[in-house]
């Protein structure tokens, strides 16, 4: 069997998902619950994908 036709369009529309769940968070206007529940995803997933992703003021350098 070959991989479905649009695998490439939803790896970038989970990443694009990914850094909704990131700014969400980081706006301190959702729990975890709030997002896992949103995201349809489990807390688990939810704290890993947290641990993953760089926060807003991490990316930012100063000079």
């Amino acid at each position: 069997m070959s991989a479905p036709a649009n695998r490439s369009t939803n790896g970038c529309f989970w990443h694009i998902r990914l850094a909704l769940l990131r700014r969400m968070y980081d706006a301190d206007d959702y729990s975890i619950s709030d997002l896992a529940e949103l995201f349809d995803v489990s807390r688990p997933t939810v704290y890993r994908v947290l641990q993953r992703t760089p926060a807003a003021d991490a990316t930012s350098t100063s000079m």
